[in-house]
């Protein structure tokens, strides 16, 4: 029996990796795959937050920016629930080059914020 949480990270990196080298239909059908995977609304779930900002780039580089858009701003939405500030600046940074917005922008000054302050600390 496998575990379903390590096949959903194993897959989350792929996808990540295939964003990277710019093989961006495949990095869409990885983290598609990987979002029906198990998945717990209300949890903290980084996986599914990274998934979701992943395949939000996927789709808008594939011209789809109405439906990346959709994917970036939930990804945001559910890091800045989460308190995760890192998946919150990375979601809100790809979205504020997509559709730049004065509310995207504070949502990803404060998010920021809240990061520097954070590693800062550390």
């Amino acid at each position: 029996i496998g575990d379903r949480r390590i096949e959903r990270l194993a897959t989350q990196h792929l996808a990540r990796h295939q964003a990277d080298a710019g093989h961006w239909h495949q990095a869409l059908i990885t983290a598609t795959r990987a979002l029906d995977f198990d998945y717990c609304p209300g949890a903290t779930d980084i996986p599914h937050i990274l998934l979701l900002v992943t395949k939000g780039e996927a789709l808008l580089e594939l011209g789809h920016r109405t439906e990346g858009v959709t994917q970036l701003d939930l990804a945001a939405q559910e890091a800045e629930a989460a308190g995760y500030d890192d998946g919150a600046v990375r979601a809100l940074a790809v979205l504020i080059r997509a559709a730049p917005d004065t509310a995207v922008q504070a949502r990803y000054d404060t998010a920021l914020a809240r990061l520097i302050t954070r590693t800062t600390m550390a």
